[in-house]
């Protein structure tokens, strides 16, 4: 009995260390964005797809296994959804304080939780109804919070975090697939799409954009990498809430980089939401453990 309780140890450890590495890597690409204001969202997607499509093909070509995949119809799914909720995000993080465009971004696990319902068969109890109540109470205040945060932004951002739940679920239903071909399908659908976006409306690369373009696909690919690989080592209700720390990077940057100072109210309204997402992860990890 020990030993299978020191592998789950070691695998929990190795999850963890795969979320925070994943959080890093998140970090960097959110402030990269940020960094890009004057490209369109759109057009950041595409260069993302290209690098991570070119990463992810020569990784499963160097290690021998098939890049197409076993389930297309998810995969595909996955790939529609990621694609538009990662669009509407950038545009969030380029035109709103980073830490609220973070912050939006976090309801994804309440969306997750609801649209398993539908598609995975899995009831949403009255206390997740009772979470996401006190996550909405904080978005509610995040938008009385600052002038700097109006309603289109913070529905564009809500939808962003909707279609990432979908694209979560989509993940679920993968499971027997190799996370970087997960990854890759994301690219495949991205890369066409974007590119007809960046044709009728293509802003010119200059300078030092390539170079962060070139850091925007890296970082994106690390991050997408090693989040999944935590899923996959760890129970989620183990590693999911350390996401949360990424707020605590925005924050950081939106004070010493971008000279916005959080109100004590938005403060609050970060809380509330982070508080009501961690509160139903846990709720899910006890009702695992009386099952």
């Amino acid at each position: 009995m020990k030993k299978p309780h020191s592998s789950l140890t070691k695998n929990n450890k190795k999850g963890i260390q795969m979320m925070l590495l994943s959080v890093l890597f998140f970090a960097a690409m959110n402030l990269i964005v940020k960094y890009l204001p004057h490209l369109p969202a759109t057009e950041l997607v595409l260069f993302r797809a290209i690098v991570t499509l070119i990463m992810s093909f020569s990784m499963l070509t160097f290690q021998g296994i098939s890049p197409w995949g076993k389930n297309k119809r998810w995969l595909i799914i996955r790939g529609l959804a990621g694609t538009i909720a990662l669009t509407m995000y950038f545009y969030t993080v380029q035109n709103m304080p980073l830490s609220a465009a973070i912050t939006l971004q976090y309801l994804s696990p309440f969306f997750t939780a609801f649209i398993a319902g539908y598609l995975l068969k899995e009831k949403t109890q009255s206390a997740q109804w009772g979470f996401f109540l006190v996550s909405f109470l904080g978005i509610a205040m995040l938008k009385w919070s600052s002038e700097v945060i109006p309603t289109d932004l913070l529905l564009i951002g809500v939808g962003s975090s909707m279609l990432s739940g979908l694209a979560y679920n989509a993940v679920r239903k993968l499971k027997d697939e190799n996370p970087l071909v997960i990854v890759m399908y994301f690219s495949l659908i991205a890369f066409p799409i974007m590119l007809v976006f960046a044709l009728f409306n293509w802003v010119p690369p200059t300078g030092w954009d390539w170079a962060l373009l070139l850091g925007l696909g890296v970082s994106t690919q690390y991050a997408q990498l090693y989040m999944t690989k935590s899923y996959h080592l760890s129970e989620v209700s183990t590693v999911a809430p350390l996401k949360y720390l990424g707020v605590i990077f925005a924050i950081a940057w939106d004070i010493t980089l971008f000279d916005f100072i959080p109100s004590g109210m938005m403060f609050i309204a970060i809380g509330l939401v982070i508080a009501g997402v961690v509160l139903n992860l846990w709720y899910q990890s006890r009702q695992k453990v009386n099952a």
